[in-house]
């Protein structure tokens, strides 16, 4: 077992100042690329430069992040895969691991959730011509709410009344996030409700999809009013050649403004204990959140993209289950990165509200299990089952993973997270232990290497019941090999 060291650069959380395009020293940079670029030569960067450029950088908020490691990950396939090799980031999620091996040769970054798509287009072929879009985009969307007539300025006066009234009166804030989501359809006769119902079919009728199932809920309603007219006038831009990062831009908007605790869209904040006590702290995270511009954010998410530079080598995206995306792949791939999920939580739970956004859809409401009710997080009718994430089908997902993967003649590095110490509402906070995944990828490859990175910590969820003690070591990899 070889021990990988975070670099320094990976602990640096630095920012990076000003638009490129703007500042002298980003043109300086961005000439200097180009010419490195134009004598037929790849730029040469060491791995804590890619870092360091990547460190401002955050798509979404996202479980399992891998920025903090994107050295040792490109380390380790680079022992297994020379530069200039095919790569493909199987489960690309947020996209920043697939920007970082771009620098180095080309990627397939490929996932099964649209945003993800969407997400690793934006970093890997930023443009910094982008931002000019920005003003007429808003303009837009400006316009879009403008046609809604004034048929909501009711309810946002409700909600501003809410907001600005919270310290002396938390108990009706409360009651103003809890009571206000339209897609409960459980509209009784109160004043509010009857502002809640008035809304519903406006925004039905102007496909405003986000306020309508997740305002009041994770975000505030003008927060959500803002996703929808920036989501209607982005589709305008869709077929542009920075489109993706338009709508990355808009996903992050909405990552950065959700109220919730690690800003993912399990469920909405609760505001009141199981006995009725309001949670203070709560309540001012949510006050926080919900007072953010949609607008803002977005303009501020697009800029971020701006500044980064073109990955040195072409990166394609791809949507589609992991089986079908191995089974398509050419003989000429090299290596895989494979990140897949490590626990029983799906991650379609957790990004259900950004692949709304991305897919543009109406895709209705799920039912609480043994219910007729809608589903606590207000999740689709129809998500993504991972079988990495249920364990009567983690063994064989992996089995397929290594078997096609061998089948291309490709290595293989394995992102995964030893078991930790579990809890008595879940004992095993993993669905199979690194012993197995090493004993089914000697199966398929003559040589197999455990990695641990040192000092590596997970992202941890809300509820403290589910939180196990982390494992001496939270972060392995597994490098596979012919």
């Amino acid at each position: 077992m070889c021990i990988l060291q975070p670099s320094n650069g990976a602990r640096r959380a630095g920012r990076r100042a000003g638009v490129l395009g703007r500042s002298m020293l980003g043109q300086h940079r961005r000439e200097a690329h180009c010419r490195s670029l134009g004598r037929g030569g790849i730029e040469s960067r060491n791995w804590s430069e890619i870092i360091n450029d990547e460190s401002g950088m955050r798509p979404i908020h996202y479980l399992g992040n891998k920025t903090r490691y994107l050295a040792e990950i490109s380390s380790a396939v680079e022992s297994v895969a020379s530069p200039g090799k095919v790569a493909v980031d199987l489960f690309s999620g947020s996209g920043v691991v697939a920007r970082s091996l771009a620098q180095e040769r080309p990627v397939l970054a490929s996932d099964v959730q649209h945003y993800s798509a969407i997400l690793s287009s934006a970093l890997c072929k930023s443009r910094h011509q982008d931002m000019l879009y920005a003003a007429p985009i808003i303009s837009k969307a400006t316009d879009w709410l403008g046609s809604l007539g004034n048929e909501l300025t009711d309810l946002l006066k409700y909600e501003d009344d809410a907001l600005a009234s919270v310290s002396q009166n938390p108990d009706a804030y409360a009651d103003y996030v809890e009571k206000g989501i339209i897609a409960s359809g459980d509209l009784k006769t109160s004043a509010y409700s009857r502002l809640l119902s008035r809304a519903a079919s406006v925004l039905e009728a102007a496909g405003g999809t986000v306020s309508r199932y997740y305002g009041g809920a994770y975000f505030s309603f003008r927060q959500a009013l803002e996703i929808d007219a920036l989501s209607a006038a982005i589709k305008y831009e869709r077929s542009s050649p920075g489109g993706d990062t338009f709508l990355a831009a808009l996903l992050g908007s909405a990552s950065d403004s959700v109220g919730t605790v690690g800003n993912h869209f399990a469920q909405p904040m609760r505001l009141r204990d199981r006995v009725g006590v309001l949670k203070m702290a709560a309540i001012q995270r949510s006050v926080a959140n919900r007072t953010a511009s949609a607008f803002n954010l977005f303009e501020k998410k697009l800029s971020q993209y701006n500044d980064l530079t073109p990955t040195a080598y072409e990166c394609t995206t791809a949507v589609g289950d992991y089986r079908d995306i191995l089974s398509a792949l050419k003989r000429n791939t090299s290596v895989i990165y494979a990140d897949p999920p490590y626990t029983r939580d799906h991650y379609s739970r957790f990004y259900h509200v950004l692949e709304t956004i991305a897919l543009g859809d109406d895709p209705g409401v799920a039912s609480a299990p043994g219910s007729s009710s809608p589903s606590r997080g207000l999740y689709r009718k129809e998500r993504h089952q991972s079988p990495f994430s249920i364990r009567s089908q983690a063994s064989k997902a992996f089995e397929d993973l290594f078997s096609l993967a061998r089948q291309k003649e490709a290595a293989i590095v394995l992102s995964y997270s030893p078991q930790g110490q579990g809890t008595k509402a879940r004992p095993n906070t993993r669905l199979i232990s690194i012993d197995e995944l090493v004993q089914i990828a000697k199966v398929h490859f003559a040589k197999v290497d455990v990695m641990r990175i040192e000092k590596s910590v997970h992202s941890k969820f809300n509820a403290t019941r589910f939180n196990g003690v982390a494992a001496p070591q939270a972060e392995v990899m597994i490098s596979a090999s012919l």
